[in-house]
This record gives C-alpha cells, sequence and structure tokens, in this order.
C-alpha cells in the first residue's frame, strides 16, 4: 500500500553499486528512497509545459479536415460523366485515400501521426490532383498539419529536456522483478488487429476478384448503341435494339430515350449478357482502399500493443539505463487510467497527463483516503514527456504503461 516506502537505485550523478534491491548488499547510503524524488508542482509543471501544443489542436485539424472533405464533396459532385470524358477507377488516388481516411482517426487518437498524414495526403494532392477545390483545400489542411506535427516534435524535445534540469540529477535505476512469468502480455489489441488483417485481406482479395472479372468482360465486350428506356433514381434501363433490355446502376443523369454507348459481352452472366456503360466503368477501388486501410490500422494497433508489452518489461525487467523520477498525486480515472496531478493542485485543480497502466493494481491501491489530500502520493518515473513511456510507483506497487503518457 502507499507509504510503505519502496526503495530503489537513486542516480546522483555517478553510477551507484551494482547490487539489487533487498538482497542485504547495499553498501552505505547508497539507496534512498524514491520518495525523495523531486515534486512536480504546479510551478514545475508551467516549467514543463511551456511552449506546449494545445490538446485541442489536433481537435480543431481534425474539424478542418471534415470541412475540406465536405467542400470537395459539394465541388466535385456537378461533374458529369461522359464517352469523351468517362468515369472510372482510380488505383492511385485510392491507394492515397488511405491517408485521407485515416487522417481526421489518427488526429484524435494519435496526433502526431494523425498530422504527418494529413501533410502526406496534401503534399499528394498539390502533386496528383488538378481540380483546384480538392487541391487548394487538402493543400492548406496539409500545410496547417506540417505545421502542428513539427510544434509537437518540439514540444516532446523541450518536455525532455525541462524533465532532466527538474529532476535535478536525481534518477532511479528500476531493479528487476525476480518472478516475470506473471508480467502481463498482449493485450485485447493484438485480437483487434488480428480482426482487421483478415478483414483487409479479405476486402483486397474480392476486389482483386471482382477486377479480373472485369477485365474479363471487358476483353470479350462490343461496342454496342444503347437507348434509356426509363430511370428510377440512380437505375437506368437500356435496351439494346434487337437484342434485349438490362437495368444498371448510374451516378449520371440521363433522359428517357437518350442514346448512351455501352460495352455488351453477349455472353457473360452465364449468357444473360453483361452491359456497362461506356460513360461509368465499375469502380472496385472502394474494396481496395478499405482493404488497405483496414490492413494499416491492423498493423498500428499490433505495433502499438507490442511497444506496450516492450514498455512494461523494460519497467518490470528493470532499467539499466536511470530514469527522470517525480513526486506526484494520482488519482484513478476512467478504464484502467492513472491520472496525473502536481503535488500542490487544488483540490478542483487540472490533471496535467495520465496514462492507461495495468489494470490489477488499481483495484486497491488506488482506493482514496477520506480526508487525504487531492489524490494518492505516488512517484512518476520514465520518459517524461508527451507520448513517452512512463511508470506509476504506489508505495510497492509499480503500475506498468499500457499507453504512452497523454499530455493535457
Amino acid at each position: 500500500m502507499v507509504g510503505h516506502g519502496v526503495r530503489m537505485e537513486i542516480m546522483t550523478g555517478s553510477p551507484p553499486p551494482q547490487h539489487s534491491v533487498g538482497d542485504g548488499s547495499h553498501a552505505p547510503g547508497a539507496t534512498l528512497d524514491v520518495l525523495q524524488a523531486p515534486a512536480l508542482d504546479v510551478a514545475a509543471i508551467r516549467l514543463w509545459r511551456r511552449g506546449a501544443v494545445p490538446r485541442w489542436a489536433t481537435d480543431v485539424l481534425a474539424g478542418a479536415w471534415a470541412m475540406a472533405f465536405v467542400t470537395t464533396g459539394i465541388a466535385t459532385a456537378s461533374l458529369e460523366c461522359t464517352t469523351q470524358a468517362p468515369c472510372g477507377p482510380n488505383e492511385l488516388f485510392a491507394r492515397c485515400a488511405v491517408l485521407l481516411f485515416a487522417t481526421p482517426i489518427l488526429l484524435v487518437w494519435l496526433p502526431l501521426l494523425g498530422c504527418f498524414t494529413g501533410a502526406a495526403f496534401g503534399l499528394l494532392e498539390v502533386l496528383l490532383d488538378n481540380s483546384a477545390v480538392p487541391m487548394t483545400t487538402f493543400a492548406i489542411h496539409g500545410a496547417a498539419c506540417l505545421i502542428v506535427g513539427n510544434l509537437i516534435v518540439l514540444q516532446r524535445r523541450r518536455q525532455q529536456r525541462a524533465a532532466l534540469v527538474l529532476a535535478r540529477g536525481v534518477q532511479v535505476a528500476i531493479p528487476p522483478v525476480r518472478d516475470r512469468r506473471g508480467l502481463p502480455g498482449p493485450g485485447p489489441r493484438i485480437g483487434v488487429a488480428l480482426l482487421l488483417t483478415v478483414a483487409g485481406i479479405s476486402a483486397f482479395g474480392w476486389y482483386l476478384h471482382l477486377n479480373a472479372v472485369e477485365r474479363a468482360h471487358v476483353a470479350a465486350a462490343q461496342h454496342r448503341d444503347a437507348y434509356v428506356d426509363a430511370v428510377d433514381a440512380g437505375d437506368v434501363n437500356l435496351s439494346i435494339p434487337g437484342v434485349g433490355d438490362w437495368t444498371v446502376y448510374t451516378s449520371g443523369s440521363y433522359a428517357v430515350g437518350d442514346r448512351v454507348q455501352v460495352l455488351f459481352d453477349p455472353d457473360g452472366n452465364d449468357g444473360e449478357g453483361w452491359i456497362e456503360l461506356v460513360a461509368e466503368s465499375a469502380d472496385n477501388t472502394p474494396l481496395e482502399t478499405l482493404g488497405l486501410t483496414a490492413l494499416a490500422f491492423g498493423g498500428l494497433l499490433a505495433h502499438r500493443d507490442v511497444s506496450a508489452v516492450q514498455a512494461r518489461r523494460r519497467r518490470f525487467g528493470g532499467s539499466a539505463t536511470p530514469l527522470p523520477t517525480f513526486k506526484v498525486l494520482v488519482r484513478p480515472g476512467l478504464l484502467g487510467r492513472a491520472e496525473l496531478y502536481p503535488v500542490d493542485v487544488a483540490p478542483h485543480g487540472k490533471r496535467f497527463g495520465s496514462l492507461r497502466v495495468v489494470a490489477e493494481p488499481l483495484t486497491e491501491p488506488l482506493m482514496l483516503p477520506p480526508a487525504g489530500p487531492a489524490g494518492l502520493p505516488g512517484v512518476l518515473l520514465g520518459d517524461v514527456r508527451r507520448g513517452g513511456w512512463v511508470a506509476v510507483l504506489l508505495g510497492d506497487a509499480l503500475l506498468a504503461p499500457e499507453t504512452p503518457l497523454t499530455v493535457r
């Protein structure tokens, strides 16, 4: 429980003697109570957060993405497909669209990665798109993402340097846990990553199958004239004189009696005939985008889970590199989160950061005493910066990270 006085090696500028905590081999003065670490108070947090990018900045970028997307949709809605300027699949855009649709999710979930996917898509728009509205809107959005992303990188570096200064040379080298068999392994993210991978492979495989069928029909098709007999919403009934009638889906505008050019495969669909408007080739690329996006997010989730496992093992397995260490106040949050506050925070003061930790140690140690302070006294150690991997000490409990440090 809190206050039991966890003892670990404290680095104060020179390496300590090589021994493990609790094995009776301590040299006089070689160990100190980690609660003697410098405190992160409101003034220290203000220094540590100086020049920080506010969390709402990337939320604004996500909203700006939605505005750019809607504006582009409105501007391109009136484009007509004709025989001279047919509409059809754009495989290059389908692959670039992975960045497009991942950006708003990543801006909220992983802001730095979201900034650079937004910037990358904006650059691709400038290089590959001749349409003025989408090129302009997403170029502006990409430039804003690039600026915010670089500011976040600079913020992380400043916070890392500030943490070393605020630590005043006091750093902890964690001794290894003797029995590591009970350390938590991969979490539910791996399961979700596997599901996304299967879904992505399935979607991409179905896309390849549909493309193969389409190419076979086009290779066997004849160019014919057809006439519009009826129009019902997006469905158009076409007839080829002396051959038959077919109903096709179209995004264009047609009137009864219009003559249109079609590709006709008389042996397609088991002899019933296959027909397609020359002006509107079948576009299966949304399946390609969906499959690639699912694979990308599956890989990202797996990488996040593996990173969390490695961070926990580094913390529980001992750290050869000394870690900056600070006293903080800890409150229990939702979904196994540990919320971090300055030691002199007001009763209703704001937290400066949070992270999700291994849930089991949170069941009892995070019960707040009735007349206690604004939170439980704890120790924060690790890479104390936005996006850094840290651990939290509460008495004898070392809480391992499930996620990097989120800074508010």
